[in-house]
């Protein structure tokens, strides 16, 4: 049965078939989700990433400090709501 059987999903690809995706991409998945979250209630976003490209924080989203890296999602979210 599973730990949450009664728990609908919604699946937001924004990678190509070879798992290739810009941060833009990422950024539509999520403003996607956002625009859709009362509609299909969304309340969790899980997110898997990876990066070959090394770059700081300061210009990549994706890398926060991991000091700030809650206030930084919760600080993204409430500034789109």
């Amino acid at each position: 049965m599973g730990i949450a059987p009664s728990v609908n999903l919604v699946s937001v690809r924004v990678a190509n078939n070879l798992g290739e995706a810009l941060t833009s991409d990422v950024v539509d998945g999520l403003q996607w989700v956002l625009d859709n979250r009362l509609t299909y209630n969304i309340r969790v976003v899980n997110l898997s990433l990876n990066s070959t490209t090394a770059e700081s924080y300061h210009t990549n989203p994706w890398r926060p400090p991991a000091r700030s890296c809650g206030s930084t999602a919760s600080s993204w979210w409430s500034q789109r709501q």
